[in-house]
Order: structure tokens, then C-alpha cells, then sequence
């Protein structure tokens, strides 16, 4: 039998004489269960019954459970929400700025520090405060070079190795862990364990911006973006941090947002969506704007790029020799919440200016197609941009040496794509107009015939009429390139004929 459809309760006796007298009993002890895999003592959540002399935990499963106690060299930190444990013979890191003397007691006291200072930040948050626990237990231990701070599933403790190289990173870890202990008092450990790059993501940020204040002091990797927020790879989920910051920064609450999302019997990013939606945002929106500020605008801090954009994301790029032939490319990109790129470099190798149409043609539900003109200093060098519409085209100019990028991104639960075409702009090759026009001081009139013929294609600026209709004139912007190769002619005709006395009755003279 793996687990029992309603829990046990089992019952530890303890010996009161046998514990130590300056610890309380339930600052002292505990209870564990061997998981056989690892061979590691798992410590649960348990309660002490004094009036008993009985440790109390509940359970779905029946395996090795042992009672623990403290031993006689564990000292005991005491303070009104932390148990904080350790020995004296640890060798901690000197990373206290007015040290003691004695390193581990210097240790634990920035530990207890990072923890107190977090907690109360937690409960405030700037009112909106959330919960937090009325008590922790803290052990602070060499477990060796690769043991990183945690905060257990089961023992909901925290565990702080003494392995640190700066205080910063101290007091990030520690108040990490402990918005793993808040997010408890809000989910069950399942519900945190189905939802693990939430809790990481909204751990590191509030970690950052709340229980410190250092700030999320790293840099994205490109590929960061081409990954779905939820994705399960385990550096990804931190990295959501920053996705969480820059929608902090652009004015959603962080303490209201978390409550929202845990309140919700949705999946976690339908859940962000609809608090989104209640204050008249749109989640798919912001998450696209986070994507261009982050390839584009230094918005998001990233990775330095060397060389093309495309090239060290990994995306898509081409040189784009002939403006005059179209191209239409298929982009796939993952879901939820992923970015996928196309690059084309513009080589002609002449000092032309060609006009182009940019669609987005058939995207599929949840994907939203933006355009940006590179300029040919690289990153940041934003010469046009704007969001394509499904099947509206956008004229834009190109000239050599810049690049058209198709920026997709994409809020469905699951993969999406659209074709990005690159169109010639087809403009007007003829115009024809015909008018009544007065002459010589309103005396005549007569039917005026025009029309103009170009080799190349234009597009009608203007039509402007001066002096009481007797003059009319066409503006007209060739959207077409002129090169030596391809001149332009122009063919333009009037006929004029029926021309009259404007008022027959007054023909004098």
C-alpha cells in the first residue's frame, strides 16, 4: 500500500528527563522518515504534546520513522518566528562586516538577520501584506560544496549551508527560502509542487525586491525567450524572476497579483491573465512588449550580444539580396508564452531606398507578429517597429545594410505559427481624372480628360486645387526603387474639349 486514503496519526513517546533544559521540547524535537532511494532522514511537520510527552505527525504512508532530538554540541539560537540551530565547530565564511571574532556566531547572526529583516518585509509589503509563518526552524550546517539553501516540502524548514562567498548572496538565499515558507501558507505542497516554476520565479523576485532590496542583479540569456514561462527546465524557472520584475515595473502589484493567482482554481498563467484582464491589461500584450524590450531596448537586462541578434538567439537569419522578390516564411514558436525569431538582412549593395509590405498572414490563436527595422549599428539601433495585424500589410522603407525582424510571440497553451511575408508593394501603375474646370477668371469652362502612366509603382500623396479650380495638380511618390537598370518613364496626357461660355446668357465681348 503506497498511501492511505485518510491519514494516520502517529504518536512518538519521549523521555522529558532525557532532553536538554535550556531548549524548549518543541524547539528540540523531531520526527523523520527514511527515504529508501536516497538513504536521507526526511524531517516532517510535526507537534509536540508535552501534557503526553508525545510527538505527534500525520501521514499517508507507512515506512521508518524515528524521533530526533538535538545533540549536546547543536546550539540554539532562539528568536520570536526563527529556531535557528548550528554547532560552534563550524567553519563559517567572514563575511560579516564588523566581525566578532568568532565566525560561525558572526554567521548566524547575518543569517538571522537576512531572515528577520525578510520576514518583516514579507508581512508589510508595502500594505498589502501577505501571510507569513508564525515560526521557522533554521539549521545551519557544512553539508559540503554542493549543498545550495532549501527550504523542505515536508519539514517546511530551511537549511542554510555555511558555503557562502558574499553576504548579498547570503541574504538573496536565505530570503528566498524563506517566500517558500509564505507561499505554504497559501498552497499545499502539492499545489507548489505542480506549480514549482511559480513558486521559484515569484520566490527569487520577491527575494530580490522585497525581503533585500538588492534587486535581481543578473543578466537573461537570449534562449531565455524561446522557452514557455512554465517550462520545467530548473534554471528557467529562477529566471521567470524577471518576467515577474518587469511586470512589477510596469505598475501590476506583486503582494495582490500572488494572492490573486493562489486564490484561483486556474492553471497559474490563466490565473495571471484574468487579474490582468480585471485591471484592464492584457497579459499576452505586456508579455510581448517584455520580449521587445528585452531584444531591442535594454529594458530587461540581458546577455551582451556579439555579433547578429538572430545568430546568438539561435533564430532564424537570411540576407535579403532583392527587394523586389517576395518571401514568406513560416515561423513556429512554442507555447505559453514563448518568442521566436526571423532575421532578414538587407544586401543590395546600392544606396537605393525600397519600400516593402510586411504582413502577418493566418497566425494561429495566442500568437501576435511585431516588425522591427534594425538600423546597421546593431542592437538598439530601432529605425520602425509596430505590431502586424492579421492579413493588413504595412509598407515600410529598407535601404542596405538593415535588417527586418518578425518578433512572434505566442500565449497559447501549446505551439503556434504564422507566415511573415515580405511583399513587393504593388502601389498604382496608372491614374485618370476628369473635371470641369473654370477658366480665365470663371468666363469659361471646359471638360478636362487626364491620366498618367509610370513604369514604376506609386502612390497618390495628394491632389491639390488653386486658384478657384483653374489649377489642379497630382502629387505622386514612386514606391518603386530607380536604379540604372530600371529607369523610370512617365506618360502623362490631357485632352481638353467642350469648352464653353460658363454663363451663355452673358456672352458680351
Amino acid at each position: 500500500l503506497s498511501a492511505f486514503e485518510q491519514p494516520l496519526e502517529l504518536r512518538f513517546g519521549y523521555d522529558p528527563a532525557a532532553l536538554r533544559k535550556d531548549i524548549d521540547p518543541s524547539a528540540q524535537l523531531t520526527v523523520g522518515y527514511l527515504d529508501e532511494p536516497t538513504g536521507r532522514w526526511v524531517e516532517t511537520d510535526a507537534m509536540v504534546d508535552t501534557a503526553a510527552a508525545q510527538v505527534v505527525v500525520s501521514t499517508d504512508h507507512l515506512t521508518l520513522w524515528s524521533l530526533f532530538g538535538l545533540d549536546d554540541d547543536t546550539v540554539h539560537s532562539f528568536h520570536p518566528n526563527f529556531d535557528i540551530y548550528f554547532r560552534e565547530d563550524l567553519n563559517a565564511p567572514p563575511l560579516s562586516a564588523n566581525p566578532s571574532g568568532d565566525a560561525i556566531y558572526d554567521f548566524v547572526a547575518e543569517v538571522r538577520g537576512a531572515l528577520v529583516t525578510a520576514h518583516q518585509a514579507y508581512g508589510d509589503s508595502t500594505g498589502a501584506a501577505l501571510k507569513v509563518p508564525a515560526k521557522s526552524k533554521v539549521y545551519i550546517d557544512d553539508w559540503g560544496a554542493d549543498k545550495t539553501a532549501e527550504w523542505g516540502w515536508f519539514s517546511k524548514n530551511i537549511e542554510i549551508p555555511v558555503t557562502y562567498i558574499t553576504l548579498q548572496e547570503l541574504q538573496h538565499d536565505a530570503a528566498h527560502e524563506l517566500f517558500h515558507a509564505v507561499q505554504n501558507e497559501y498552497y499545499n505542497v502539492g499545489g507548489m509542487v505542480d506549480s514549482r516554476w511559480w513558486m521559484e520565479a515569484t520566490a527569487d523576485y520577491a527575494a530580490a525586491s522585497i525581503g533585500t532590496g538588492h534587486g535581481l542583479t543578473g543578466r537573461l540569456p537570449l534562449k531565455f525567450l524561446t522557452m514557455p514561462l512554465d517550462s520545467d527546465d530548473t534554471e528557467h524557472m529562477y529566471q521567470v524572476a524577471y518576467f515577474v520584475d518587469y511586470m512589477a515595473r510596469q505598475g501590476v502589484a506583486f503582494p495582490a497579483l500572488f494572492k490573486a493567482v493562489a486564490a484561483s482554481d486556474k492553471d497559474i498563467l490563466l490565473a495571471i491573465g484574468d487579474y490582468m484582464a480585471e485591471s484592464g491589461r492584457s497579459l499576452p500584450a505586456l508579455y510581448d512588449q517584455f520580449a521587445y524590450d528585452m531584444l531591442f531596448l535594454g529594458g530587461v537586462p540581458r546577455e551582451a550580444v556579439t555579433g547578429h541578434l538572430a545568430d546568438a538567439m539561435g533564430q532564424l537569419h537570411v540576407e535579403y539580396t532583392d527587394p523586389t522578390v517576395p518571401v514568406a516564411q513560416e515561423i513556429n514558436v512554442a507555447g505559453p508564452y514563448a518568442t521566436a525569431l526571423a532575421a532578414y538582412t538587407v544586401k543590395t549593395g546600392t544606396d537605393d531606398t525600397y519600400t516593402v509590405a510586411l504582413s502577418a498572414i493566418e497566425p494561429t490563436a495566442g500568437v501576435l507578429t511585431r516588425f522591427v527595422i534594425g538600423g546597421p549599428l546593431g542592437v538598439g539601433d530601432v529605425l520602425n517597429s509596430g505590431v502586424l495585424e492579421p492579413g493588413v500589410q504595412v509598407p515600410v522603407d529598407i535601404q542596405d545594410g538593415q535588417t527586418i525582424y518578425f518578433v512572434v510571440t505566442n500565449s497559447a497553451d501549446k505551439g503556434g505559427y504564422v507566415t511573415a511575408v515580405i511583399g513587393v508593394q504593388e502601389g498604382e501603375h496608372s491614374f485618370e481624372h476628369s473635371r470641369t474646370a473654370p477658366m480665365y477668371n470663371d468666363e469659361y469652362t471646359a471638360n478636362v480628360a487626364f491620366s498618367f502612366e509610370s513604369s514604376h509603382a506609386f502612390e497618390v500623396v495628394e491632389e491639390i486645387t488653386q486658384r478657384r479650380g483653374e489649377n489642379w495638380m497630382l502629387h505622386v511618390r514612386l514606391i518603386e526603387p530607380v536604379n540604372e537598370s530600371k529607369p523610370a518613364t512617365f506618360t502623362a496626357t490631357a485632352e481638353v474639349t467642350g469648352l464653353a461660355f460658363a454663363d451663355p446668357d452673358n456672352n458680351a465681348g
